[in-house]
Order: C-alpha cells, then structure tokens, then sequence
C-alpha cells in the first residue's frame, strides 16, 4: 500500500472517533454548564478501550472518566477529544496528568481551552511527558459545540439567543396588549427546547407584567434536567410581587434595576428574588453590564424572550449572537406591539443585516435562525 493510502486511511479513522468524541459530548448538554460539553473516546489499533463525557457539573471530566472504565489498558493509546484536558486543580484533578499517568502515546484535540487557568498549559504537559499531541482536527465543529463557553472565556459574558414570535407584520400583541396565542403550538414547543440548552432566560419588566410567564423549561411526561435562572430587567415600573414567577419555586429569579427601588425592592427581595443595580440609561438597566454581571456568575448563555424595547437594547448594542424568530401567517395591523421596539434606524442603510439564514417550516409558522451581520461565524446553531 502506497503512503499517500495509508495517509489517507489514518485520517480518516482520526475524522471518525473525534467525531465518537463529540458526539460523547453533546449528551452532556444542559447538564455541566457552566463548564463546556467534553467527550473523550480512548483507542488502540482502531478498537475502542472505553469512552466518556463530562455529565453533570461538578463530576468527572470525560477524559477521567474514560480512563477508569478502560482500567489499567490504556498504555499505548490514542485519546481523542474535543476540548485541550485541564492541567489546574479545579472541582476535579488535572485530566493531563491522570492521562500522562496512564501511558497513553497520542492525543488528538480538537482546539485549546480558552479557560486562563489552561491555554495550552495541558497541551504542554502532555508534550513534556513525550505524549505526541496532534491539535486542530474538527476544530470548527468542536468551537461551535462550546460557543457558550468560549464566549464567556474570551469576552466575560454569556452567548446571547434573541427568541422572538410575531405576526406576518411583525406583532408580538394586538394593541391591547393581549399576545396569546399568535404563534402554534408547534413553535411554541419547539421554543421550549431552547430553554432547556441555556441557563438562563431574559425578559423585560413589560414581558414579566403583561403576559406574567413562569419562564422554566416544562416537559410533558419527565422531568427537567434542571431550571434556568430566571432574569428581569426593570425600570421605573416595576414589578408586582405576585408575579407568578415570584410564586413559583422552580428556579431562582434575578431582577436587574437602574435605579434604587426603595421600599420596592425590599418587596421583591422579600418574594424571593435577587435585586441587582447597574448603571443605566432613562431608568433602564445597561444590557451590557447586565451580561457582565451574569457572566462573572458562571452564566454562559441567555435567552432572551422580549419584550421589543429589550429585543432593541441587544440587538442596537450588537450584543445578540444568534436570533431564533418564529413568523406567524397571521397580520393583526394597526397599534399592535412591535416585535422590535426603541427608536430604531433613520434610514434602511443604517439597518442590523442578518447572515447565514437558515428557514425551517415549524406547523403553520416559519422558523428562521440567522445571526447578526458581522458576528464572527463558527456554526449554526444545531437543531
């Protein structure tokens, strides 16, 4: 057989089990936030010696985990994984070390930790210990698995997700203020499985007044792998403290505030809530220092539910990642709520642009994905 074959068959069998590996890891979605979703197969002679994936947050790491189901077989081979192992002593020991322990002779990684604590430094151990390490393969495939984190890492917030529904002509409500239903049941269920991926979920106090939601992941026939913290942002109007997610226990709320509520937020806080103050503008929270904040709480990703004014606030500040928009065939008119609000752009020229569309028929509405233009592009977000 000629080398240029053998090349080839090696690569291929390497393209195989980094994508076994992240395969592993996409099972630990929304289950180890805030630490990413890793998977690790370990292999010799083209055979699988044990495989794992970082499960629940706090637990093994994937490599650790791999290891002690292999037992004491693993001298002499391959690991593949999607993310650089860790070389500091968090909530579990340094994977490099255990797998230089091991004997293991290749390692093959997808891209480095972005986490300060490791960049490279795992990388590095492995090499000093004589282990041959490759980097790089399925790297865009293995950044766009962890965008969240990685977004927290390199830029101190979450990822934000802009998750609108609105009529064919761009309502949320008819000008009563009424909004249920203008999507189907298809996309609002659908719209539920966002939940489930993030941790946390965003409205504004209009949102939390008028249409007076729970804001938690609710599965038909199981339980929640968990709930997200619920946040708030609210001006000078407030919120009322029998709000039904101030009554309900399913998961913690954050009220975010620009100015000092006195009395109110004694209320609040009395309901069970967090009340946070950050600088602001018109007695309206900073959107920016509120992602800053939720970032240095191990928050890393949002999805932000309305209403228009808020929708505005990220999408003007460029702080939106991804948009999620479900279009109803239904035209309400007249003095109906914007989906988006805020002063909006003097000209067309000076519009937001999306890229990487992607259209999906949901029921009888339109999903459509996209980002926005100028966003740099990893994946889009996976189904």
């Amino acid at each position: 057989m000629r080398a240029g074959e053998t090349g080839s068959r090696s690569r291929a069998r390497d393209d195989f089990w980094m994508d076994r590996a992240l395969a592993l890891a996409r099972r630990g979605q929304g289950a180890v936030s805030p630490n990413p979703m890793v998977g690790a197969v370990l292999v010799r002679d083209n055979r699988v010696l044990a495989e794992g994936y970082h499960r629940i947050y706090g637990g093994d790491h994937a490599e650790v985990y791999a290891l002690r189901r292999a037992g004491n077989t693993v001298r002499g081979a391959t690991l593949y994984t999607n993310l650089e192992p860790c070389a500091h002593q968090g909530k579990t020991p340094p994977c490099a070390v255990a797998l230089r322990e091991a004997g293991i002779r290749r390692a093959v990684v997808a891209v480095r930790d972005a986490d300060p604590r490791v960049q490279g430094e795992g990388l590095r151990l492995l090499r000093r210990a004589g282990i041959q390490v490759e980097l790089g393969l399925r790297a865009k495939a293995a950044r766009a698995l962890n965008e969240p984190y990685l977004i927290r890492m390199g830029q101190g917030r979450p990822l934000v997700i802009l998750k609108a529904g609105a009529s064919l002509d761009g309502r949320i409500a008819g000008r009563g203020g009424h909004s249920r239903w203008i999507t189907s049941v298809e996309s609002r269920r659908r719209g539920r499985v966002w939940r489930e991926r993030v941790d946390a979920i965003l409205v504004g106090g209009g949102t939390a007044r008028f249409d007076n939601p729970l804001l938690t992941v609710r599965n038909s026939g199981r339980p929640a792998r968990r709930q997200p913290l619920r946040v708030v942002l609210i001006g000078r109007e407030g919120l009322n403290a029998d709000a039904r997610l101030l009554q309900d226990t399913a998961g913690a709320v954050l009220i975010y505030t620009s100015a000092g509520f006195g009395e109110r937020r004694r209320v609040l806080e009395r309901a069970g809530a967090e009340v946070v103050e950050v600088p602001g503008e018109k007695q309206r929270p900073g959107v920016s220092h509120v992602l800053t904040d939720l970032g240095r709480r191990g928050v890393a990703s949002v999805l932000v539910e309305g209403g228009g004014e808020v929708a505005w606030s990220f999408l003007h500040n460029g702080l939106v990642d991804h948009l999620i928009w479900y279009i109803s065939p239904m035209i309400i008119g007249g003095g109906g709520v914007p989906v988006v609000g805020g002063p909006g752009v003097p000209r067309p020229a000076a519009g937001i642009r999306l890229q990487d569309l992607r259209l999906k028929r949901i029921g009888p509405d339109l999903e459509i994905r996209a980002r926005p233009a100028g966003k740099r592009s990893r994946r889009r977000l996976e189904s």
